[in-house]
Order: C-alpha cells, then structure tokens, then sequence
C-alpha cells in the first residue's frame, strides 16, 4: 500500500529559490558593464566638451551614441525585459543621422577668417 500524501505531511518548499552561481554571475557582469559604459560616457562628454578639433566632438557623440545604446541593451538585461527594443532601434537610427550630418558638415569647405570678400578657401589638405 501507498502511504497517502496529505498537506500536513508535505513538506514546506521555499519559493524562492537561491540562484545558481551563473545566474549571479551574470548579474554581477551586467553591473559591472554598466559601470564601465557609464564611465565610458563620462570621458566621452568630457571629449565633446573640451576636444580641440571638430573631428574629436563628431567622434565623441559617435561613440556616446554606441554607448547608450549599450547601456539601454545591459538596461534591459538587468530588468529583465524586453520593453526597450524600439527605443534602441530609434537611438540607433539618430546616432546614424547624427554621425552622417557631422561627416557632411566636416567635409564641407569653410570660410576662412581674415578674408573680408567673403570667398571660401580650402585648406591645404582638401584639395580636390
């Protein structure tokens, strides 16, 4: 004979149970990768701010742009959730916009100061 299960003779299971060790592991790279893409942002804000050629500012929020999108995907690890993949489809498509508007603006040649005409000069390197 069986003997019969009743609900005083099982026995109490925890609900939460502990995470394996990959789980923690993952979790604790998730946080650390945060924290280095936040200190990568921090340095590259400090680039746009103070980057002595244009090329420094346009390559600073080409990055800045990678980055954030980095942190919005290590974001949605973190939280578990898939609720942010149309915004980092938008953050991707501005960085793009963005990165291809400072190459135009760069490429295009500049009035140089000192000429009272008016006449736009190339610089030496922009020969075409």
């Amino acid at each position: 004979m069986t003997p019969m299960l009743t609900p005083t003779t099982l026995a109490v299971v925890d609900a939460s149970p502990t995470p394996l060790w990959s789980t923690q592991l993952v979790s604790w790279t998730v946080i650390g990768a945060i924290v280095l893409i936040v200190l990568g942002m921090v340095a590259c804000i400090y680039r746009l701010l103070r980057g002595p050629h244009l090329a420094d500012r346009a390559l600073a929020v080409d990055t800045l742009a990678v980055q954030l999108i980095g942190l919005v995907l290590l974001l949605m690890i973190h939280w578990q959730t898939p609720w942010f993949i149309d915004g980092i489809l938008v953050l991707s498509l501005l960085g793009f916009a963005g990165t291809v508007a400072m190459a135009q603006y760069i490429g295009r040649p500049h009035l140089r100061p000192g000429r009272e005409d008016g006449a736009v000069t190339r610089s030496a390197g922009n020969e075409a």
